[in-house]
C-alpha cells in the first residue's frame, strides 16, 4: 500500500466503494418499489415475501451508507498504515451485507415467480426427442411435475416437508 487510496494488488477500497454504494442503493430501491406492489396483494406468501424484501432493504440501505462513509476516507500520510488497516476492517463487513442483500433479493424473487407459476396455467414443455421424424410432439406436461420436484426439497417454502399439493394420480 504505497498510495493515498489504499491500493492492494491494483485494487483500492475507497476507489470502488463508490460505484458498490451506488449498486446497494440501486438495489435498495427496487426492493422499496418490490415492497409498496406487494402491499396491494393479499395471501400468506406474499407478506412472507414483504418480510424477506423489508429486511433486505434495510441491510442495503445501511450498506449504502457504509459504503460511502468507506468512499470519503482520505488516510493522513502519517497514520496511512493505521488508516488503510481500518478501512479494510470496514470493507469486509460492508462486502458481506452486500451479499446477504443481494441474496435475499434474488430468494424474494424466485418466490415471487413460483407463486406465479403456481397461480398460472403455465405448463411445461418437455424438451422433444429427435430420433423419430414423424412422431407428433409429445403433449404438455402439467404443473404436477414441478410439484414433485418441490418435494424433493428437505422443506418447501411454507415450511412442511415433502410435497405442497397431493399428487392429482
Amino acid at each position: 500500500m504505497t498510495d493515498g487510496k489504499c491500493t492492494t494488488h491494483g485494487w483500492s477500497a475507497i476507489t470502488s466503494a463508490t460505484t458498490h454504494s451506488q449498486l446497494a442503493g440501486v438495489l435498495a430501491g427496487f426492493l422499496f418499489t418490490g415492497i409498496v406492489l406487494l402491499f396491494g396483494r393479499t395471501g400468506r406468501d406474499y407478506t412472507q415475501t414483504i418480510g424477506l424484501f423489508t429486511g433486505a432493504f434495510f441491510v442495503l440501505a445501511v450498506n449504502s451508507y457504509e459504503y460511502s462513509l468507506i468512499a470519503g476516507n482520505t488516510p493522513p500520510e502519517a497514520t496511512f498504515a493505521e488508516q488503510c488497516a481500518l478501512v479494510w476492517s470496514q470493507m469486509m463487513p460492508a462486502s458481506g451485507l452486500l451479499a446477504v442483500g443481494g441474496t435475499a433479493l434474488t430468494c424474494g424473487v424466485s418466490w415471487l415467480l413460483s407463486d406465479h407459476v403456481e397461480a398460472s396455467s403455465i405448463t411445461v414443455m418437455p424438451r422433444r426427442r429427435l430420433f423419430h421424424r414423424r412422431q407428433q410432439p409429445p403433449p404438455p406436461i402439467p404443473n404436477r411435475y414441478l410439484n414433485r420436484l418441490a418435494g424433493l426439497l428437505p422443506l418447501n417454502r411454507r415450511g412442511r416437508a415433502g410435497r405442497t399439493r397431493p399428487d392429482p394420480r
